[in-house]
């Protein structure tokens, strides 16, 4: 079995480092085949993983003297911050040593630094955050979670496609239902660009559902309960 090594930003999120080493701890326990880098300042994570009993072999620290902290704003840090945890976690992955960086800080830095060190895959033209959503039979994908307002309907296009691409593969739901939804009232006085969009996807994307005319998020709730393995474009119309 081929061993999949991942980067763990240390020093981000609430709690951190005590709760994502916690995390770290307990997935190197349940998979045998995943190695973690704990990427980080070394005294505080190695002081922390004193407290586990636990395979060295699977747990690596690598030393980042910095940490972004989530007041700060993304493109200064990013530019200024390079031994922070983002960053040296994010080169990891550019220099390929590590298949996938995952961090609880800063966001906006993350997406920042993700953009520009990794860069957009080929025929991308902007990233977007995917959020998970329980529903009554497994999940669906809210994407963007990132509420772009001016989303271009090649955009969201784009969105569909990186969307269904990690529900088939890392979900294993094949042939994911993508539907177009709507949460801002106003919007549904743009009817022209509503529809440009909404043709766009149908052309582009297998299997679009009806475009969702939601108000209210309790709403949007609702109605993701009665979706069976759906993949939401979350999207506001201004």
């Amino acid at each position: 079995m081929n061993e999949i090594v991942i980067a763990l930003d240390a020093m981000g999120g609430d709690n951190a480092p005590s709760e994502t080493i916690k995390g770290c701890i307990d997935a190197v326990s349940k998979k045998d085949n995943v190695k973690i880098l704990l990427v980080g300042i070394d005294e505080i994570i190695r002081n922390e993983l004193n407290k586990y009993n636990f395979d060295k072999d699977k747990i690596d620290i690598v030393h980042a003297g910095q940490v972004i902290g989530n007041d700060e704003v993304p493109t200064i840090a990013i530019k200024n911050k390079k031994d922070s945890s983002i960053v040296v976690g994010l080169n990891l992955v550019k220099e390929k040593k590590a298949l996938a960086f995952i961090s609880a800080g800063n966001t906006g830095a993350l997406l920042t630094g993700a953009i520009t060190i990794i860069k957009r895959i080929k025929g991308i033209e902007r990233p977007a955050l995917g959020t998970l959503l329980p529903t009554e039979k497994g999940y669906c994908l809210l994407i963007d979670a990132g509420a772009n307002v001016d989303c271009k309907a090649n955009y969201l296009v784009q969105f569909a496609k990186m969307g269904a691409v990690y529900m088939e593969n890392v979900l294993r739901i094949s042939n994911p239902k993508i539907g177009l939804v709507n949460i801002e009232e106003a919007a549904m006085t743009k009817k022209e660009l509503k529809k440009k969009k909404a043709i766009l996807l149908q052309r582009n994307v297998m299997n679009c559902l009806k475009t969702l005319k939601l108000i209210l998020l309790e709403m949007l709730r609702q109605e993701i309960l009665r979706l069976e393995y759906a993949m939401l474009l979350y999207v506001m119309l201004l």
